[in-house]
């Protein structure tokens, strides 16, 4: 039973972190430094789908911090 509910949780506390984040700017900002650094990475394009999941998460952080 433990086993089974270890991914649900673990992706629930993902979730969590997530939101706190909406509410510290700081930590967004060097979240969107940290994923700018990472795109620029070479062979950052090798595997697009990770690519644009990267690339939603810095649009969705930067949307963040402008509003």
């Amino acid at each position: 039973l433990l086993e089974d509910l270890r991914v649900p949780i673990a992706n629930m506390r993902q979730k969590l972190d997530e939101m706190g984040l909406l509410f510290d700017i700081a930590t967004q900002e060097a979240k969107i430094a940290e994923l700018e650094y990472k795109i620029s990475e070479p062979g950052f394009w090798d595997e697009p789908d990770k690519a644009q999941v990267v690339m939603q998460e810095l649009n969705g952080f930067k949307d963040s911090v402008n509003k």
